[in-house]
This record gives C-alpha cells, structure tokens and sequence, in this order.
C-alpha cells in the first residue's frame, strides 16, 4: 500500500472511532448503564414491622414491610397481606430499577382475644389483642304504661317482673331481676304509670370479653304472685341457647310467660368486638306487645374506668309537653261533686297548668265556692296551693303551678257545689295525669 494509501486509511479508522466514543457517551451526570448491562425487575421484601403489638378488640394495628427494586428496570410487585392465613389486603406497587417503597396495612378491628399471626411474602411475625374486661350497668328504666287495669282497681298501679339476661357466646349468661327474691320469696314490683326509677345496678361483668355482648330485657305484667318468673326456669331455658349467636332471647323468655303476651317491654342488642362491644352509654327504646315505644333504659358498658350513671330523663320520649284533662261534673249541693287526677313525680319536678269552668248561670240565682285542692304522696292537702272561688257568669278560671317536695303520686282535686252541672277542662303539664 503506498504512503499515501495508508495515511488515508489511518485517518477514517481514527474518525470512526472517535464517532463511535461520542455516539455511545452517557448524558453528562447521567447513571448510565451499557443496555447489554440492564438487569429486568426484580424485588426484595424485609423489614416487617407490628405496630402497636398489643390491641384492644377495636383497635387496629399497623403492618409495614419495605419493598426495593434491585433490578434495573422499573416494575409491579403485588404485596399480600395475610393474617391467620386469610389475606386481608393486596397492594400493587410500581417502583423504578433500585427503588424502595415502605408498604402498609392497616389491619383489620375486631379480632378476638390472644395472638394473631402475619405474613407477607414469607416473613412472618405476630400481635396480640389484649383480654377486654366488660362491664354492664343499668342505670335508670321509665315505663310510660305499666298495663295494670286488669290486675288492679286502681288503673294508675301495674305489677311487673323486670328480667335481665347479658351474654356473650364464650362465658355463662348473666341475669338480674327486679323485684330480687326476697325472704317471702318472689314478689311483684308494684309501679305506676308515668314513672321513673333510678336503678344503678350492674347487672354484668366479664374480665375478658366474650364473641360479642349481647343485652336482652324484658318487663311484663303480673297477674298475680304465680305469674312469676323463677331464676331456675330463666337458666334453664338459657342453657338451651348457650353460644347460638342468633338466639333471640326475649322471644324465648316471653314463651316462658305463663299468661299470654304481656309485655310491658322488651328489647334486644347486641354489639361485636369491632364495635368495641358497645362501650358507652345508651339510651334503649322497648316495645310493649302492641309495638308501641313504653319502656325506656338508660345502659352504661365500660371497659377501663366506670362512668357516672346516666341521669333520669326529664320527659318521656315521644310524649307531648301537656295534655288537656276534661269532666262533665254533676251537680251536687249536699256533699259537692268532685273530679280528681293523678301522676307519679319526683322531688323537684314543677307541675303548671290552668283550669276553665264553665256551665249555666242564672242571673237572679247564685253559686256556692269551686276550690283546687293538691295533695302530696302522704294523702296530705298542701294548703298553700289551694285555691277557691264562687262560681260567675262566664266561668272561672284559674292558673297553677307547684314544686313536688319528694318522690310519690300526687293529686289534684276541683269540687264544685251547684245546683247546676259544671263542665272542668284542665291543661296540665307535664304529660301523663289520669
């Protein structure tokens, strides 16, 4: 080859590998890989964190793993979370070639008590959800009805048996009774209607919480003494449902009853660990055996630290504010004619109200004295509120109000003494007077 030859050569292998440099460069500041050096998707699993380990039954807990890609190339990884064996969770998760991503998963509430394991992608670990103590409290029932006129002569008075039954699938079924059983024996709970009674019992307690908590009560009237439930009957009859979760309680208790369906009320609840047992304070609507809303309970379920009872409602749910209470009152001059209505109140209740008399009057003739008379529990007159007039044309009208100094039923009384017949209507509040 001539001189000439080979310098030409020498000079385009010399430019041709100098393009070759340039053409196969990395950007500058570039993490440049050679492509036949690329490595696919590939991905590492570590680091299982539980957090916190120890649960309550409603509580949830926090599962984390970290995920890297150590391949080069970007890619999907499907991260199953499993907890006793069932996967609770799939995430999928794109990371770019030696990208790490923290993964988490927040666990589902409302496992039961003990050790609970975890798995995600063959690591394993485990929590624990912690024994729940729970406790049950009535702290006040109100009966608007207590279904008393075929027992009675007083249609104001009923008898009940009030009964209690708290389970939870795993411990014995725990009951309470009102009245309790006493040295006689079982006795009635005589009540009238309209009333209110502060009860404050604990009526259940378990230091570790059961499948669920399920709250089942049941008022019913009395016909007589041996109408009466006895524990005996309850707890076998309950042992026939022992750790049926669907069992309905009062049903089964109401076909206990010796006389047909007498229920005052009645009412059934059940909460579950991802509720956290109910823990809190209630207030339960119970039906009567005509569904009408007449037994009311206020109900306290606590785990750590008892709380103060629910206090008595100052009404009764779905009452109106008054009434308006109307006789037709014969005429009497001798012994005078009388109408006389009743409630149950408590110390401090106020009682307001007006009373309209109307009837004949005779221009030339006149009337004898109409009075509004109040008595306390004790059968006694409060006389400061007595109130007395002679009857005009156009009526009498009058306003009143008074304080019940103590629990009990109080009455009041309008007499009239007339030749003629008299028609009383009396707007009182509150609601429930008969």
């Amino acid at each position: 080859m001539s001189k000439k030859a080979l310098a030409g050569t020498i000079i385009g292998c010399t430019i041709a590998i100098i393009v070759a440099i340039v053409l196969t460069r990395p950007p500058n500041g570039s993490n440049w890989i050679p492509t036949n050096d690329l490595s696919p998707a590939n991905f590492t699993v570590a680091d299982l964190r539980i957090n916190p380990a120890d649960i309550g039954p409603a509580e949830a807990t926090n599962i984390t793993v970290r995920v890297t890609n150590v391949g080069n190339i970007s890619g999907n990884y499907e991260v199953v979370f499993n907890i006793d064996g069932l996967a609770v969770r799939t995430l999928d998760i794109p990371l770019d070639g030696g990208e790490t991503w923290d993964v988490t998963c927040i666990s589902p509430a409302g496992y039961t008590p003990g050790s609970h394991s975890v798995e995600v992608s063959g690591l394993s670990g485990t929590f624990t959800v912690k024994e729940t103590p729970i406790s049950v409290r009535i702290d006040y029932f109100a009966i608007k009805d207590a279904i008393g006129e075929d027992d009675y002569e007083d249609p104001l008075y009923g008898e009940i048996q009030l009964i209690v039954v708290v389970s939870d699938g795993k411990n014995e079924p725990q009951t309470w009774y009102l009245p309790l059983e006493g040295p006689d024996g079982l006795e009635g709970y005589e009540i009238p209607d309209f009333s209110r009674r502060q009860v404050n019992q604990r009526v259940y307690h378990v230091d570790s919480a059961g499948d669920y908590l399920k709250f089942s009560i049941l008022a019913y009237d009395l016909d007589s003494k041996d109408n009466l439930l006895t524990s005996a009957e309850i707890l076998e009859a309950l042992a026939t449902v022992i750790g049926v979760p669907g069992a309905d309680i009062v049903k089964l208790l109401i076909s206990l009853l010796p006389v047909d369906d007498d229920r005052v009320g009645g009412r059934e609840e059940v909460w579950y660990p991802d509720e956290g047992y109910g823990v809190g304070q209630h207030t339960l609507t119970c039906l009567d055996k005509n569904a009408n809303s007449n037994f009311f309970v206020g109900l306290s379920i606590w785990s750590d630290g008892e709380p103060s009872p629910l206090p008595l409602p100052s009404s009764f749910p779905g009452v109106a504010e008054n009434e308006t209470l109307e006789w037709r009152m014969s005429p009497n001059t001798v012994t005078g004619s009388y109408v006389e209505c009743r409630r149950e109140l408590l110390a401090g209740e106020h009682v307001t109200g007006s009373l309209q008399l109307t009837g004949y009057y005779p221009s030339l003739d006149w009337d004898y004295t109409c009075c509004f008379y109040v008595y306390d529990p004790d059968g006694s007159e409060i006389s400061s509120y007595r109130w007395c007039e002679d009857f005009k044309s156009g009526g009498l009208h009058h306003d009143f109000t008074f304080t019940a100094t103590h629990d009990g039923v109080y009455k009041i009384k309008v007499g009239h003494t007339s030749n003629y017949a008299r028609d009383l209507a009396i707007v009182i509040s509150p609601y429930g007077w008969q």
